[in-house]
């Protein structure tokens, strides 16, 4: 699964890249709701955010139906990378 987009309720939208796309410039509520949404979905878990989602070339809504196709664990996942997870990398501090 890869999440496409997400748009919050004030019609704020986030378009991610195929390989990675860093969160930035966003303030720290919302960056904390984009994070935990794609914990959550992660985890076959629904959100607060609308957003598009792709599954083997097929493109989905971001629901509790289109989640609960996939099976997924509702385990704890850390699906975010902080600039100390990164070899060889000095923490600057945001994370």
């Amino acid at each position: 699964m890869r999440i496409l987009r997400l748009v919050d309720k004030d019609n704020f939208a986030v378009e991610f890249h195929p390989y990675i796309t860093v969160v930035a410039q966003t303030s720290g509520e919302r960056r904390r709701v984009i994070l935990e949404t794609f914990e959550r979905a992660a985890t076959g878990r629904t959100t607060t955010l609308q957003g598009l989602i792709e599954v083997h070339g097929v493109v989905l809504d971001l629901d509790e139906r289109a989640l609960g196709l996939l099976e997924l664990d509702d385990g704890d996942i850390d699906i975010s990378v902080t600039p100390s997870d990164l070899p060889g990398s000095v923490s600057s501090g945001v994370g």
